[in-house]
């Protein structure tokens, strides 16, 4: 093998690493993308579901107000619920195009529906209990949660963790928020709470207040805008009340309020809790993509520089072994000439540091062989040409001389 093809094929390893590094960058990019379209569909279908448990704790919170109440109120304003419940409903049976909703879970869908089904029945009956009838749409909720939970599970796993879980623990404390409204709408409609009805609506308040501190702890960057929805509107009306029936529980004090004050601040506020879920997936969404696009931009840095490395690498190699094939050939022409006695020969020169002066060295050693054989030569040439000249013309050039 020739010393130009060595020296090819020498350049061929550092090529090779480098086609391996671009490689592995664009299967990094092919994750990312494939990472971040995961993301947005988990998310919408985790909204989706989030818009059904939404519906559904209003509902629940109708129906608890309509039975406390002996059914005197709300019974238009369920009915209007019961059929935003039923489109939401179906929308969230109808998931994103790719998504990998549980099987297990979508099987459990049509019994769901039917629990509901029954459930109303028996609300407009009136032949179930308020605390039956939370209980009973309290369950299907907690399953629609489980689900929710395995969605934000898959967001997790793509690098997302510390929004997923604030995401999960906000959906909690507003089902929470959604129970207390449930059990402070029969309290404020009775113009009273007693004692199984007091304890239920201070637990889930407590709840639902360690849930946005959960929310809070889990993500860091989230903590502000957790923390400021305490300065809204919508919570400081339903602190107000919660206030009001504190005293009442505490002194037996006329509670104030009705039913409709309560229902309408609460679910102010439930709504308030709602639209930062939603918020805060479209962040989830937001931070996805740009880490996207963070890796397209890395992607079209590293290729960049790679290309760019791919030429130079190429081209310093061809003009490495077009120099070193001059340089040779100039070389190997000098020593022949050198060894054939050829004087006069015009040798390269190389640095001192380089190998191939050494092979310079002995084409100038033989180049000064070749003088000195020359001069030699000639000295010998002089001799015979003044034995062969006369003497007297010897004796004139002496003369002359």
């Amino acid at each position: 093998m020739t010393l130009s093809r060595r020296l090819t094929f020498t350049a061929m390893v550092p090529l090779l690493l480098l086609f391996a590094v671009l490689f592995w960058v664009g299967n990094q990019y092919a994750s990312e993308k494939r990472g971040v379209e995961a993301t947005h569909e988990h998310v919408e279908d985790s909204l989706l579901i989030g818009a059904a448990i939404h519906e559904l704790q209003r509902e629940r919170g109708l129906s608890a107000g309509y039975l406390g109440m002996d059914g005197r109120v709300y019974w238009s304003e369920m009915l209007v619920q019961r059929r935003a419940t039923d489109l939401a409903w179906s929308n969230m049976q109808q998931p994103s195009e790719g998504a990998r909703l549980p099987a297990v879970w979508l099987s459990q869908l049509p019994g769901l529906r039917a629990e509901i089904r029954e459930t109303r029945q028996q609300v407009a009956d009136r032949n179930i209990s308020v605390d039956a009838s939370t209980s009973h749409y309290t369950d299907i909720i907690t399953t629609l949660i489980e689900a929710g939970t395995v969605e934000l599970d898959h967001i997790a796993n793509l690098a997302l963790a510390d929004l997923s879980a604030s995401y999960l623990a906000l959906a909690k404390a507003k089902n929470q928020a959604g129970l207390e409204r449930a059990m402070g709408t029969v309290g404020f409609s009775k113009r009273g709470f007693d004692d199984m009805h007091t304890q239920a609506f201070q637990a889930h308040r407590a709840a639902q207040r360690d849930h946005l501190q959960v929310a809070m702890d889990n993500s860091p960057d989230y903590r502000r805008r957790i923390a400021a929805l305490s300065d809204t509107p919508a919570y400081q009306r339903v602190q107000h009340l919660r206030e009001r029936a504190d005293v009442h529980i505490r002194t037996n004090s006329p509670l104030g309020p009705d039913g409709d004050a309560w229902w309408e601040a609460s679910t102010a506020w439930v709504d308030t809790l709602h639209e930062e879920e939603t918020r805060l997936a479209t962040s989830m969404q937001s931070m996805a993509q740009y880490r996207f696009e963070q890796a397209s931009q890395r992607l079209v840095i590293i290729v960049a520089t790679g290309i760019i490395a791919l030429l130079l690498t190429v081209g310093l190699t061809q003009f490495a072994v077009h120099t070193v094939r001059r340089q040779l050939h100039a070389l190997h022409t000098a020593l022949v000439d050198s060894i054939r006695g050829k004087p006069g020969v015009d040798v390269p020169s190389f640095a001192p540091a380089d190998e191939l002066s050494r092979l310079a060295e002995v084409a100038e050693w033989a180049q000064a062989r070749n003088r000195i054989k020359e001069q030699a030569r000639r000295e010998r040439e002089e001799k015979e040409k003044e034995k062969q000249e006369p003497s007297a013309l010897r004796l004139v050039r002496k003369k002359s001389a």
